[in-house]
């Protein structure tokens, strides 16, 4: 404590190296001062006017003694004038007045050392002892009064003492000389406990200025807090809240106060805030609540912890509750989003994958059985024709409000894409027998509901569904099970009248027709009858050819051409697609070498991924090998669709940061026919999100699907993302594609059918001759 009050004495008496500290000190002084100067002053006047009344006729000079007493008189006036002004001494820095305010002082000690000498009683022994006595006490008063100063009382006391001392000496007898040495060793008393109370009134001051900040600064943070602050006592009345809080529940803060915990209508928040005080635990709660007084239902995050005084007692909760009603309506629409299709709010096949992985492992440890239904539309590709896409939606959401009006509540009902849905009955039946007939049973209701037309627009328009029933037995996975379900249901699709047909193992054997094919395809690859052709890929906005998609092509050695939507499907079933796809990738390296060779630069070319492909387990160094052989990957990138996706989403996210740290970008291939395209845009870095033709065909005459579009390239421009309109055909469709924004490329037959390498390079030419 010694050291600390050397330090800081050193600080603020001797103009230490910290002036910032030394001035606030100052200042809190100079306030304390001022606020005791009138009546000190008044006090010291007082003082000599009555010295000087009583002791008249003892004093030797009284002219002097007049003079004196109006001087000091005058000195009191001008330093009480001047501390009712706040002691500002015409302005200035803190340090300045501070030295104006010493010199008053000084000056004040000044004129009572002369004033000793002009009214001392030199005749009388008793006035000198009333007079010692006196000015002693004065001389100690005013130590007292100026202590958090040391030096100013202390030249304030010597000044006086010293001087009375001085004045008793001079009368030369042993009784004066012994007086004036008891004043001396009076005034070091003096000193010495000046001193020590210095620095306790100092320390006392900057306790008093340390708190008043805090508590300064605690108001003010709480005022200014972005979050409600509210205070219970120990009995649950609300005593205080900050105006945040008053915002957040939409009342003023006047009649919030006062209300009692009891009162509030929302009972849900209260046991945690009883807790608080029984157990003395400080609780969270993320939930609903309702308003008392506006009745308004909303989210928070609410934390109650105990509050206790300085001494360590407990008097009351204080509760931080942040309004997160905006954001939990934000997260709850992206849950949604990413497990739902956004047409017809059906569960997606990401939330089927998850119910059904959960739901038939339960079945199974109950003995029980599920089934799998899938089935579109009959007919549907007509009516979206015929009527349009806008038509077609309102079908699929009536189909979806209407299947699902007669399901159970543990039943899954989900939207693969276009008129395709599956349904999942988890747990229905003990044994095969017993599965098929509930299965048949719901299939007979789905049957039903068809039988009543649909109305859209005011049309009245008649569909039917095939259905497809799987069941799931023990360790049949999701895709297997979707598969016979598939197969079963294009079985019924074949056999007319059979709308309903249950998956059989001999519906494999169809799988054999196939096989002519798939020896076919594995020929084709040795003999090299694949070939790739070329559709070029435009920006909107400045005419520029960009890039490119490659395209598979397989002309038989007959010359027959063989359809994509034929022989993809197949080669990815027998897993041909793998070093199809290697070759894929290697023509479109040598081919783009060799048009940079001609001059003819692209961004980009992309080639098609199978699912099957990432499936391998070595396709990134096998791929990397081969691109690196032929000068590396260029300006290749890789389309994937949303089913690619969905098979294995942590392989492929570790896939696709592989290949873009070498260069390859990633495109998503039909975006918004899929199951969770939100999720994929939002988990996934696609540099370029493909619009499936579906909403391009009818862009101009419908107005759902000039929606979704301007809506898909309102979210890619927030992912930082280009945008490619799949299925351009005509101008009308250009132009209103243009207008969404500068991320916005076309490809389709507006432009240039697929075209073979060297075709495209004439093309090329001229497309780029005809802009120039």
């Amino acid at each position: 404590m010694a050291r600390f009050s050397e330090k800081l004495h050193r600080e603020w008496l001797e103009e230490s190296d910290n002036p910032l500290f030394s001035e606030r000190l100052k200042g809190l002084i100079l306030r304390d001062f001022c606020r005791r100067v009138p009546f000190l002053m008044s006090v010291i006047t007082f003082i000599g006017a009555m010295l000087v009344y009583f002791m008249w006729e003892a004093i030797a000079y009284r002219t002097a003694a007049l003079v004196w007493i109006g001087a000091v008189a005058a000195h009191s006036l001008y330093c009480s004038v001047v501390a009712f002004g706040g002691c500002r001494y015409g302005g200035g820095t803190i340090q300045k007045r501070y030295r104006r305010f010493r010199f008053d002082a000084f000056t004040t000690a000044l004129l009572w050392g002369i004033g000793i000498f002009a009214i001392y009683p030199a005749h009388d022994v008793v006035f000198q002892y009333f007079f010692v006595l006196i000015v002693v006490s004065m001389a100690e008063g005013g130590a007292i009064s100026l202590s958090m100063d040391r030096r100013l009382a202390t030249i304030y006391s010597s000044s006086m003492l010293v001087g009375l001392s001085v004045r008793l000496a001079a009368d030369g007898d042993m009784l004066h000389i012994s007086l004036a040495a008891l004043v001396l060793l009076f005034l070091a008393i003096i000193l010495l406990s000046v001193w020590r109370l210095g620095d306790t009134m100092v320390q006392a001051l900057q306790e008093q200025e340390r708190y008043a900040q805090m508590r300064s600064r605690y108001e003010y943070l709480v005022a200014q807090a972005p979050i409600g602050i509210m205070i219970f006592d120990t009995d649950f009345k609300l005593i205080d809240c900050n105006e945040k809080l008053a915002q957040i529940v939409g009342l003023d803060k006047e009649e919030i106060l006062g209300l009692m915990l009891e009162d509030l209508k929302d009972k849900r928040p209260q046991k945690d805030i009883y807790r608080v005080l029984k157990y003395r635990e400080t609780v969270v709660y993320d939930g609903p609540y309702r308003t008392t007084l506006t009745d308004r239902e909303m989210w928070i995050h609410m934390i109650a912890a105990p509050l206790y005084d300085e001494e360590g007692r407990l008097i009351g909760v204080q509760i931080l509750i942040q309004d997160e009603t905006e954001a939990h309506k934000a997260k709850e629409r992206a849950d949604f989003l990413a497990y739902h299709d956004i047409l017809t709010g059906l569960p997606n096949r990401l939330l089927l994958a998850e119910r059904f992985k959960v739901q038939v492992a339960k079945a199974q440890r109950n003995g029980r059985l599920s089934a799998i239904l899938f089935f579109d539309l009959d007919r549907f590709k007509q009516v979206n024709d015929i009527y349009g896409h806008g038509v077609g939606d309102e079908i699929l959401k009536q189909v979806a409000a209407r299947v699902g009006s007669v399901l159970r509540s543990q039943d899954t009902f989900c939207r693969l894409g276009g008129d395709e849905f599956i349904l999942f009955l988890p747990s229905a039946g003990r044994d095969e027998k017993e599965t098929k007939a509930a299965a048949g049973k719901v299939a007979g209701k789905i049957q039903a509901l068809f039988q009543r037309p649909f109305e859209v627009a005011g049309r009245q328009l008649h569909l039917q569904v095939s259905i497809g029933v799987a069941i799931v037995k023990e360790g049949t996975t999701l895709e297997e099970a979707l598969r016979q379900a598939d197969i079963a249901m294009y079985e019924a699709k074949r056999k007319k009248g059979e709308s309903v047909r249950f998956y059989t193992n001999e519906m494999d054997g169809a799988l054999q027709r196939v096989n002519a094919m798939e020896r076919a395809l594995r020929e084709a690859l040795e003999r090299g009858e694949f070939s790739l052709a070329y559709q070029p890929i435009v920006h909107l906005r400045t005419g520029r050819l960009v890039g490119a998609e490659a395209l598979l092509r397989w002309h038989t050695l007959h010359l027959d051409a063989v359809s994509p939507e034929d022989f993809i499907p197949l080669a990815e079933e027998t897993r041909l697609i793998v070093p199809i796809g290697y070759w894929v990738m290697e023509e479109v390296a040598s081919q783009m070498a060799a048009w940079r060779r001609e001059g003819l630069e692209l961004e980009y070319v992309s080639v098609n991924l199978s699912s099957v492909q990432l499936e391998e387990s070595d396709f990134f160094d096998e791929a990397m090998k081969r691109l690196r052989r032929l000068d590396g990957p260029g300006r290749l990138k890789f389309e994937v669709t949303e089913n690619v996706l969905l098979q294995e989403r942590v392989m492929v996210e570790s896939l696709m940061h592989r290949f873009i740290e070498e260069g390859i970008g990633f495109l998503i291939d039909d975006f918004g026919t899929g199951y969770s395209s939100l999720y994929y845009l939002k988990n996934y870095p696609f540099e370029i999100i493909k619009i499936d033709r579906s909403f391009i065909s009818d862009l101009l005459e419908d107005a759902s699907d000039r929606t979704l579009v301007e809506a898909i390239v309102g979210i890619a421009d927030q992912f930082g993302s280009h945008v490619v309109a799949e299925g351009v055909e005509t101008e009308e469709q250009a132009k209103l594609l243009k207008s969404l924004g500068s991320i916005v490329y076309a490809q389709g037959y507006l432009y240039s059918q697929p075209l073979p390498a060297e075709d495209f390079a004439a093309w090329a030419k001229k497309f780029r001759e005809k802009g120039a």
